[in-house]
C-alpha cells in the first residue's frame, strides 16, 4: 500500500506539469494559426489594392475604401496577435528554466 501512496506523490507532480504544458501549447498553437490567417488574408488584401492600382481596374470606389478598412483592421490584429505570440513565447521559456531548475534539484 506504502508503494501505491508513494508512486502517487511522485507521479501528481509529474502530470500536473505535464498538463500544464500541454494546455499552455495548445493556446500558443492557435494564436499561431491565427497570426497565419491574418498574414494570408493581409497578404491577399494588399496583393489586390496593388494590382487594381497598377492596373487601373473599373473596380468601384467603395470596393477600395472597403479593401483599405480591412487592410487597416487585419494590421490591427496582426500587431495584437504578434504581441500575444511575443509574450506566450516568453512564458513558455520561463516555464522551461523553471521545470529544468525543479528537475535539478530533485
Amino acid at each position: 500500500m506504502k508503494d501505491l501512496f508513494t508512486g502517487v506523490l511522485i507521479t501528481a507532480p509529474t502530470t500536473a506539469i505535464i498538463l500544464l504544458f500541454a494546455l499552455s501549447g495548445k493556446n500558443e498553437v492557435l494564436t499561431a494559426q491565427e497570426r497565419h490567417y491574418i498574414d494570408q488574408h493581409l497578404a491577399a488584401d494588399l496583393f489586390d489594392q496593388e494590382f487594381e492600382a497598377a492596373w487601373g481596374s473599373l473596380k468601384l470606389a467603395s470596393n477600395a475604401e472597403n479593401r483599405a478598412e480591412r487592410i487597416k483592421k487585419l494590421e490591427e490584429r496582426k500587431k495584437h496577435f504578434d504581441e500575444m505570440f511575443d509574450q506566450q513565447f516568453a512564458t513558455s521559456q520561463t516555464d522551461v528554466l523553471e521545470l529544468r531548475a525543479a528537475i535539478q534539484n530533485h
